[in-house]
């Protein structure tokens, strides 16, 4: 009895060990399942963060050509794959095989996502091309330099794009691209001097297809045309103007010196002029007009000083102080009078230059300019017919005085003192009278508003 008592109870106890082991493998089981849930959650993570890292880096490439948009295509599929073999050993055989297949079904989508991303590069790289190849094609083959060789290559360059790049624009695109590249090659032409280009730009905007650009946007690029080419044109008359002026100040001192050779007037860059530097110059000095006061310079005619040309040679200091004359037409004005009427004296002629290169302030000129003339009024009369009577004595009276007035102010500037418009006027009632005048100390007057009248009665009082 007692051996059938322990037999059962060993049988007993090897079942509750079984249930034990049953129960410890299905714990296990759980275990195992967490296990694969984590590790396929956490592989899938790792892929979902490899596309979007991805899909972020290709969207800031930049492709130089297009086999470098293959290799990526190529690349993201090896990498993908790669990702996906690496996460075998961290799973079961089962969990692998669940996530594989899943991610295999998504492989399609993902490839998708990158090649949208790639192609977009792509067409962005095959605009660009074409662009920057149509630009350079237009500017060797509308720019009158080139040679045929040169040419024939951009034509081929252009004829190339027409059949290779079409692809990356949309209907249309492409011959947009064109006329606009033609546009921007001539704008460039036009900017580096040649000014015809900017007429030839708006004739192929107007003459482009319908489809090319809009009503509007012809309109807009027209009046951006117009802005290019008046500022071109001022940029290149002020760096004409610069230039010239550099030849005729160098023309100016050898002059002077009865240095300046015939032949360098002939090869420097000056305009050709009138054969007789008629009107038509408008104040320019061109070669013609230099031939003209360089043989006059040499030719042993003497100077006929006149108050008439001292009386020019101060006009023509005042205009270009106040900016009524620019200094090319100041610089002829003052070599007429000097070479061709030979009107002032070269010491004249010295003083006055120097204040077209080294003005008065505006101040000082405003000042001669009121004084000067009060002091023609003092000589000749206040009225109308005193003026027309004015005498050649009177003449040559006022401009001995208005003469020695530059030389006092020129020595006042010499002693860093700008003159007040009351000491010129002082000053110039001295020179009149041939007395010493001593200033009043009453407070300073602006005489510009006095009436002729008014002037003489000041000045003569």
């Amino acid at each position: 009895m007692a051996g059938g008592a322990i037999g059962r109870g060993l049988q007993g106890l090897g079942q509750g060990v079984g249930d034990v082991g049953q129960a410890l493998a299905a714990i296990e089981q759980k275990k195992q399942k967490i296990r694969n849930d984590a590790a396929e959650a956490d592989a899938v993570k790792s892929e979902n963060d490899f596309v979007l890292g991805k899909q972020q880096e290709l969207r800031g490439r930049t492709y130089a050509n297009v086999n470098e948009a293959q290799t990526d295509r190529e690349q993201v599929r090896q990498e993908l794959e790669q990702l996906r073999a690496n996460q075998a050993s961290k799973m079961s055989e089962e969990a692998f095989g669940r996530y594989n297949n899943a991610s295999k079904r998504n492989e399609a989508i993902r490839l998708r996502s990158f090649e949208g991303i790639i192609y977009k590069k792509e067409i962005e790289l095959g605009q660009a091309t074409a662009s920057a190849g149509l630009k350079s094609a237009n500017n060797v083959l509308l720019n009158p330099a080139s040679t045929p060789q040169e040419m024939e290559i951009a034509q081929g360059t252009i004829e190339s794009i027409e059949e290779g790049f079409a692809q990356y624009f949309p209907p249309g695109g492409l011959d947009r691209l064109k006329v606009e590249s033609q546009v921007a090659a001539h704008k460039q032409l036009g900017t580096q001097g040649d000014l015809v280009q900017f007429e030839a730009a708006r004739e192929a905007i107007q003459k482009a297809p319908d489809f090319v650009f809009t009503a509007e946007e012809e309109l807009a690029e027209l009046r951006n045309i117009d802005i290019l080419e008046n500022r071109t044109k001022a940029k290149t008359e002020d760096l004409k103007f610069e230039r010239d002026m550099a030849i005729n100040e160098d023309f100016v001192q050898k002059i002077m010196t009865k240095n300046l050779d015939p032949d360098e007037i002939q090869s420097s860059r000056l305009d050709e002029g009138d054969k007789f530097g008629g009107i038509g110059e408008f104040g320019e000095i061109t070669k013609n007009r230099w031939h003209q006061y360089n043989a006059a310079s040499v030719d042993g005619l003497p100077l006929n000083p006149t108050p008439e040309g001292a009386s020019k040679a101060l006009e023509t200091v005042i205009k270009h102080g106040k900016n009524r004359l620019n200094k090319e037409n100041a610089y002829r004005e003052l070599l007429d009078n000097r070479y061709i009427d030979k009107s002032i004296t070269d010491e004249d002629f010295q003083r006055a230059l120097n204040r077209i290169d080294n003005p008065y302030p505006r101040q000082t000129i405003n000042d001669i300019e009121i004084v000067t003339d009060s002091v023609d009024i003092s000589v000749a009369g206040s009225g109308f017919f005193d003026r027309l009577r004015f005498s050649d004595a009177e003449r040559k009276q006022a401009a001995e005085v208005n003469s020695e007035l530059l030389y006092w102010i020129d020595s006042e500037f010499k002693e860093n003192r700008v003159p007040t418009q009351k000491e010129i006027f002082t000053k110039s009632k001295e020179l009149i009278s041939g007395t010493p005048q001593e200033p009043e100390p009453s407070k300073e007057e602006d005489i510009s508003s006095l009436s002729d009248k008014e002037l003489l009665k000041r000045i003569t009082q």
